[in-house]
């Protein structure tokens, strides 16, 4: 796997991508990314329609693959179903691709068989140059740019800039703190992780920590899974001045059973956490 920090510059401020599972449909995971995308961003890229099915969506053309796609786009958003997850990631990763967010649900978190597609979405990352966000996750949002690469209905509401930078690994508790917006709370770039089968909060917390226009970095944890890599993004934070909050959740044993299920995640001793954080001077 790749153990150092990425530079996520065209993660979250692509100049094209590419959305794979594009529909009409605005209930589905592919519309409603869709309607983020053109209605309530101000993205000012290309943007590309991947669907197999239909030759249009949204009054734009659809390509039946990525192999297809007249580009290589920055980014490309996965929204089709689990087994047709990694051919899309394995086309991207042979066109160049840079990044893909997987917002798709089904692998580690779902049993043997989904842990076995999760361990073959990995084996993809190890041997390209494609990173992977997620997968089982709501997307990244940009919101000191307005770019919503997620699913969530919820993003044309949570657009309060401002200077806080939150990395989570669970969507749920990630808006419920996007909700204090209503109270006058800016918060610039959300990432939420889920399966962490490649990025992990530590690299979005790197890049927080870099980031113009971010001041604290608010990240909500179930489990670390490299050690260092956290470290070194908190120092890296540090050194650029951005105090760090964590709340770590699964410190009881429901709770580590709730993280299992949830992202797949081991959370690890609570006291070895509380330890770390306490020696990093995370709040």
């Amino acid at each position: 796997m790749h153990d150092t920090l990425p530079d996520l510059s065209l993660l979250c401020s692509p100049r094209s991508v590419a959305l794979v599972g594009a529909s009409d449909d605005p209930g589905s995971i592919g519309g409603r990314a869709l309607i983020n995308l053109l209605k309530h961003s101000d993205f000012k890229g290309e943007v590309m329609l991947v669907n197999p099915k239909r030759e249009s969506v949204a009054g734009m053309r659809c390509w039946p693959d990525i192999a297809s796609l007249p580009s290589t786009p920055d980014l490309v958003l996965v929204s089709v179903p689990a087994v047709h997850v990694n051919p899309a990631l394995r086309q991207a990763a042979a066109r160049g691709v840079r990044f893909a967010i997987v917002y798709t649900s089904g692998f580690g978190e779902a049993g043997p068989a989904g842990k076995a597609l999760e361990d073959e979405m990995r084996s993809i990352v190890v041997s390209s140059s494609l990173r992977v966000y997620g997968p089982n996750c709501p997307g990244l949002c940009n919101i000191n740019e307005r770019l919503g690469f997620t699913f969530s209905p919820s993003f044309q509401y949570d657009l309060r800039r401002g200077p806080i930078g939150l990395a989570t690994q669970g969507g749920g508790l990630g808006r419920n703190v996007l909700q204090a917006m209503d109270r006058g709370l800016g918060i610039g770039l959300w990432c939420s992780s889920g399966n962490e089968v490649d990025l992990q909060v530590s690299d979005f917390i790197a890049h927080m920590a870099d980031a113009d226009g971010i001041e604290v970095i608010v990240t909500l944890i179930e489990g670390i899974k490299d050690g260092r890599k956290f470290v070194r993004a908190v120092q890296r934070a540090a050194a650029n001045g951005k105090p760090v909050i964590a709340l770590k959740v699964g410190r009881s044993a429901y709770g580590q059973k709730a993280a299992m299920s949830h992202t797949g995640s081991l959370t690890g001793l609570a006291e070895v956490n509380s330890a770390l954080f306490r020696q990093l001077g995370v709040i």
